[in-house]
């Protein structure tokens, strides 16, 4: 059963508030007690990191390999949507909205990060690490620029 929710989508219903509900109960959970919840985040990743490392980076790679075999496999000319469906961008278009997405996210996210963290703890370079401004903008005009 589905019905049309806020902003016009379908909904299931009792799926939907039921999720709305945990999302909710979780971040009013954490607003109310943020030292004993980000304790709890630190343990998990403490131990995620430790412990899990090595089986986070064979997931990784078995994701790519599962990839590459449905590309090169017998999989790869199934359409998604049906026989007659045609795609609406070429491979070099849908190539340069994936390349231009990560671009743009990279650089709203992490080209003001790096300028923050080189600031923070310059690198030795002689002659400019008693000007880490400087230095921390070189460096990220060096890694983001053309």
């Amino acid at each position: 059963m589905t019905v049309r929710g806020p902003f016009g989508f379908r909904i299931n219903p009792p799926v939907f508030w039921i999720s709305v509900i945990i999302v909710i109960a979780f971040v009013i959970a954490t607003l109310l007690t943020h030292d004993y919840v980000d304790e709890i985040f630190v343990a998990v990743r403490s131990y995620i990191a430790e412990k899990m490392g090595w089986y986070y980076i064979i997931l990784v790679n078995l994701f790519v390999l599962f990839c590459i075999y449905l590309v090169f496999g017998p999989f790869k000319n199934v359409r998604i949507g049906g026989k007659g469906a045609r795609t609406e961008f070429t491979y070099w278009q849908w190539f340069a909205m994936l390349f231009n997405a990560g671009i743009g996210l990279a650089l709203m996210f992490y080209s003001l990060t790096e300028t923050i963290s080189h600031f923070a703890a310059p690198p030795p370079i002689e002659g400019l690490s008693d000007h880490p401004a400087q230095l921390a903008f070189g460096l990220t005009f060096l890694h983001w620029g053309i």
